[in-house]
């Protein structure tokens, strides 16, 4: 008896594809399978043509890698306790001028002090 999965994610039918394609099964045959366990919620066929011939050529697609445009992790640690300090130096200290001071975006500057501020 074959039970539908109810949660997934885009890397779990990717690993999947990996793993058949390894097996030398058919991209007909891995839509087919997977069709059954993620039924509607399955990427399309043409997705899995697509993906599986990307591995065929080396190409890793479990994870999505890094890419232009793509934007880097600027909240660390480190980052979050310069913030801290900043404030604590400073408590009229503007977001904007935390952006410009640590060298990262207003978003990521108004992220940083509100882990500061929770300590």
């Amino acid at each position: 008896m074959v039970v539908p999965l109810l949660t997934f994610t885009d890397s779990d039918q990717r690993s999947v594809m990996r793993f058949l394609s390894c097996e030398v099964v058919e991209p007909a045959g891995i839509y087919g399978r997977m069709r059954t366990q993620y039924g509607d919620l399955c990427v399309p066929l043409q997705q899995v043509y697509e993906w599986t011939r990307k591995g065929q050529g080396g190409f890793a697609f479990v994870e999505d890698a890094l890419r232009p445009g793509q934007g880097h992790c600027v909240v660390t640690n480190e980052n979050i306790a310069s913030v801290e300090a900043l404030v604590r130096k400073n408590k009229r200290i503007t977001v904007v001028e935390i952006a410009i001071i640590s060298n990262v975006s207003v978003g990521s500057a108004h992220n940083m002090s509100m882990m500061a501020q929770r300590g």
